[in-house]
């Protein structure tokens, strides 16, 4: 996926990865030096569904409760 961005003239520093599993998304996301946004749509859960818990804790920078909440925090972003 990196590569093919660059092909099409994008950075890594343009990459948003946006996902909810931190052990199948955010710790790959943060291995491949991205910046991400969690998607914590299990907010009001306890534990982490069918996926694994993480080894550790990844790094995110961003935190929603869905992608709706994401896209209305960048709309109210760009003013």
């Amino acid at each position: 996926m990196i590569g093919k961005l660059s092909d099409a003239g994008y950075r890594k520093e343009d990459i948003l990865h946006a996902a909810e599993s931190l052990y199948h998304d955010h710790l790959p996301a943060n291995r491949a030096g991205l910046a991400s946004a969690w998607i914590y749509r299990r907010h009001r859960q306890q534990g982490f569904g069918a996926t694994h818990p993480p080894e550790t804790m990844p790094r995110y920078d961003f935190q929603f409760k869905s992608l709706e909440e994401m896209a209305k925090a960048h709309r109210e972003a760009l003013g």
